[in-house]
């Protein structure tokens, strides 16, 4: 019998990495604080409400719960648009990723 469990992944952004407020429609900036050119970087509608919950540790099951409490879409959809998203922004350094 394997001891290995399903830990879940958490995601969190990188320190880094600066959120404005959100402004009066909801859209967030984020500012890479390392980068020679301080990238800047908007999110608006459901990116946003996922930026803003990566500030802490969460994993990709929470933000789709999260995202489906706020938003329109079936499960499966919500989880690979969320999945994809994550890996995105992974690739960018925005955010990094631990095993829980």
């Amino acid at each position: 019998m394997s001891n290995s469990t399903s830990r879940a992944t958490l995601f969190k952004l990188n320190p880094t990495h600066f959120l404005s407020k959100p402004t009066e429609s909801g859209k967030v900036q984020c500012i890479d604080t390392e980068s020679e050119e301080m990238d800047l970087y908007e999110f608006e509608g459901v990116a946003a409400l996922i930026i803003r919950k990566l500030t802490k540790e969460c994993s990709q099951e929470e933000i789709v719960t999260e995202v489906m409490e706020e938003f329109e879409g079936s499960q499966d959809e919500v989880t690979a648009d969320v999945k994809e998203f994550l890996e995105d922004l992974k690739e960018k350094g925005i955010i990094s990723s631990t095993r829980a």
